[in-house]
């Protein structure tokens, strides 16, 4: 490393690079004040000065942590310092990286959730003090309170959490939630943490892809009833207030609650309006137990852009009767 020689009113007299072992020397000095001064290397961090108690002993670093400059050094006529020296240690090495739940790069509609963690690791062979850790719940979120694992120091705009000590080779990590409220006008939503100060270690960028919900669904019920012929039909019924993009609907059935497990009913697809209103579709070969109902949204590109439901109809207790007139001629 780089060492320089000034006298007592701070003016450079030379400068040496330290030999194998970390020696260097200045010789043939007339007698005065002199100060040594240490470039230090990048990656590295000075000592703490003095730790010993004595300047100049031997056992500790004479540079200040700050400046990497010694205190002035007296030299009278044939004098010598032979324990002028300087600590180093090699900084802390933080690397960060984040991931969510969902995945980046999945789709997202106003309601749902979105948990981020941030994983850190100090691959330097010291420890790191005082980390920061700092996040900010993103354009169209809101941090869910008390998310936060561990609990944050501040926040929510940004969150922040402070660790005393990041041990080498050891994973940390942070996790909070969020719930998805709308977009900017980008389209995605983008997140980013940031970890230590000095230097900040920036994660990489999770994206999620926001999905607007195309419609305002006011209600979706489901009935039994009977058709003009006397047999038992079951009513489905949803009033949409507006649509976007929205190309039409299906309707599942389903003995149980969950979707999953059910079938479209529909024989293809019930076309939207463009602005909502109110829409039927009537089940003729619905079973006599408990059965769902739910509405599969479909968007102009034909994917599934939302499911509604379920409706839920009792079991069918009795057939209904048919009263016949006999014929007379």
């Amino acid at each position: 490393m780089s060492v320089t020689l000034l006298n007592g009113d701070g003016v450079v007299l030379t400068t040496t690079t330290t030999a194998h072992g970390g020696y260097f020397s200045f010789t043939n000095l007339a007698a005065g004040t002199y100060v040594v001064s240490f470039t230090l290397p990048s990656g590295y961090l000075f000592t703490l000065t003095d730790v010993s108690g004595n300047s100049q002993d031997g056992l500790d670093s004479d540079a200040s942590s700050i400046t990497g400059a010694t205190d002035q050094i007296a030299l009278t006529v044939g004098a010598f310092s032979l324990n002028v020296d300087a600590g180093l240690l090699a900084q802390p090495n933080l690397v960060a990286s984040k991931s969510s739940v969902p995945n980046t790069g999945s789709p997202v509609r106003i309601g749902d959730a979105i948990t981020y963690t941030v994983w850190f690791t100090n691959v330097g062979q010291t420890v790191a003090f005082n980390v920061p850790v700092t996040d900010t719940a993103p354009d169209g979120t809101v941090y869910v309170p008390d998310s936060a694992v561990p609990p944050t120091v501040s926040g929510p705009n940004p969150l922040t959490w402070d660790f005393t000590q990041v041990q080498p080779g050891l994973p940390y990590s942070v996790t909070f939630t969020v719930i998805v409220t709308g977009v900017p006008g980008t389209g995605t939503i983008l997140n980013v943490a940031f970890v230590g100060n000095s230097p900040v270690t920036e994660t990489n960028e999770v994206v999620h892809v926001f999905v607007p919900t195309a419609i305002q669904l006011a209600s979706l019920t489901a009935s039994r009833a009977v058709d003009l012929a006397g047999d038992p039909i079951v009513n489905v019924n949803w009033v949409v207030l507006g649509e976007s993009n929205t190309l039409g609907y299906r309707v599942l059935r389903g003995a149980g609650s969950d979707r999953a497990s059910a079938s479209v009913i529909s024989a293809g697809i019930i076309a939207a309006s463009g602005a909502g209103g109110i829409y039927a579709w009537v089940d003729r070969a619905a079973p006599t137990g408990t059965t769902n109902y739910w509405i599969e949204e479909i968007g102009l590109d034909g994917d599934v852009i939302g499911a509604y439901g379920p409706a839920v109809v009792a079991p069918l207790l009795a057939l209904p009767y048919r009263a016949y007139l006999p014929i007379m001629q």
